[in-house]
């Protein structure tokens, strides 16, 4: 038995797991990530069509295609990390929605 397989397997199988771990809480939707609030179906699809590159956030860029969010970008991204997670876009929807 090659005493190289072994490690070889350990690391291939703990990059499968890692992926799938990743994998995982992106198919749970966006909920883990939005700062303990659970986005609605309407969220999650919204957040979904901003994405447009899958990355699981949402930059500038992608935020013009939304008018108040472009608008309101600044504000809402609290960490001033010039993207919004799922947690910043879920705050920033239910605050929109509470200044109707």
């Amino acid at each position: 038995m090659n005493k190289n397989f072994a490690p070889s397997t350990a690391a291939v199988l703990t990059l499968a797991v890692s992926g799938l771990g990743w994998a995982e809480g992106m198919d749970k939707g966006m909920d883990d990530m939005s700062g303990g609030k659970t986005l609605s179906k309407a969220e999650r699809e919204a957040f979904s069509q901003l994405d447009t590159n899958k990355d699981g956030k949402i930059s500038q860029e992608e935020a013009k295609k939304n008018a108040n969010l472009a608008e309101k970008f600044d504000r809402a991204d609290s960490n001033k990390d010039k993207v919004l997670d799922a947690g910043e876009f879920a705050r920033f929807e239910t605050d929109t929605e509470h200044s109707k």
